[in-house]
């Protein structure tokens, strides 16, 4: 899993143990509460692309009603106190 954090936003690319699923988090707030604004999952196999995110009316968009849909709203709760910042020069 790969983070990149600021402020108000932190975006999470993952994939899975035998990646056969690859995906995007975005989350949005201020420092550590935030909460997931957008998702989206590629799933390899079935060639199959998932995703849902919150408008800035609150309602949820998706191709995928079953799915990653009810994960939008959840709280940012990866650890990122070990991070270190860094400026390149």
């Amino acid at each position: 899993m790969e983070i990149a954090q600021t402020r108000q936003w932190a975006i999470c690319f993952y994939c899975n143990e035998d990646k056969t699923i690859i995906g995007a988090k975005l989350y949005k707030g201020i420092d550590e509460n935030k909460t997931l604004v957008a998702i989206c999952e590629r799933y390899v196999i079935d060639k199959k692309t998932v995703f849902a995110y919150r408008t800035d009316d609150g309602s949820t968009v998706t191709n995928d009603d079953n799915g990653v849909c009810k994960y939008i709203g959840s709280a940012f709760s990866y650890k990122t106190d070990g991070m270190k910042k860094t400026i390149p020069y």
